[in-house]
């Protein structure tokens, strides 16, 4: 899905809180689902679930192997 901030804009390589999660938006504008992101202002990779949620404090399997995030 793809956010829009007020005066309508569509948010592009932007994070995004929303009521419970971080969000982040990609290049074209896509949020990041299912996928690592490398955000290189932390120097840390991030990984989004299904629907698009950031995982956190939590362990995921990811290609034969897991992850605590």
């Amino acid at each position: 899905w793809y956010y829009f901030k007020s005066g309508g804009y569509m948010t592009a390589n932007e994070w995004i809180w929303d009521k419970e999660s971080w969000f982040y938006l990609k290049s074209d504008g896509k949020i990041a689902e299912k996928e690592w992101v490398y955000d290189s202002h932390s120097q840390a990779w991030y990984y989004f679930k299904s629907g698009g949620y950031m995982t956190a404090n939590e362990w995921i399997w990811d290609k034969e192997s897991w992850f605590y995030l």
